[in-house]
């Protein structure tokens, strides 16, 4: 920090490079993996909109943040075998069975949206919480059956809903303010962080 305030750069100015990001990140997860908890909430939260448990402590929080849910719809593909004849124009009649297989689509829908300065995305030492334009919801760690690593944010499966995947994006603001996808260095931090706090639960 001395560094680059000796060579004229600000605070505000380097809070947005990717580097000053990683930095920030790694102090982060270094004091999360040798539990050093004072350092807890310095880096990242200034501020969070939820109402934590007792003795749980916020690590990070991003305020733009895309919550998406896997869905799935079946349909049936094929057609019918055997004779087909014309009764009217336009009007068949098909003889024989309909010959076709089930055919599932899984597709990320985007649930919510947290960006207009009342919710978020908040990893705490025990659990993440999400609020939305829409929706808010507590996912404790000892409830997530596994973490699914991603560029822009996390994803996880919990142990209800026959653990469909779910994804929280982050989003950044850039130099002009507008939203763009965060680098890749929050989708590891949020990676090994989530980990590290719910093995820590065991």
């Amino acid at each position: 920090m001395h560094l680059y305030q000796q060579l004229g750069f600000t605070n505000e100015g380097m809070r947005k490079t990717n580097g000053f990001i990683a930095i920030n990140l790694s102090m982060l997860l270094w004091a999360i993996m040798n539990d050093v908890r004072e350092l807890y909430g310095e880096a990242m939260v200034s501020r969070n909109p939820f109402n934590l448990k007792a003795g749980e402590i916020p690590v990070a929080f991003y305020g733009s943040v895309t919550y998406s849910q896997e869905t799935s719809t079946r349909s049936h593909e094929g057609g019918y075998g055997g004779l087909s004849v014309r009764l009217a124009p336009g009007v068949y009649s098909h003889f024989g069975g309909f010959e076709g297989h089930p055919v599932e689509q899984r597709e990320m829908k985007e649930i919510d949206y947290s960006g207009n300065g009342n919710g978020g995305l908040l990893l705490t030492t025990q659990a993440l919480y999400y609020g939305g334009d829409h929706t808010t919801f507590r996912i404790p760690f000892d409830h997530v059956i596994s973490f699914h690593a991603r560029e822009d944010g996390i994803g996880l499966s919990r142990n209800v809903g026959q653990g469909r995947p779910e994804v929280f994006s982050i989003s950044l603001a850039d130099a002009n303010g507008n939203a763009i996808a965060a680098p890749p260095v929050v989708g590891w931090f949020l990676f090994n962080a989530t980990r590290f706090l719910a093995a820590k639960m065991r």
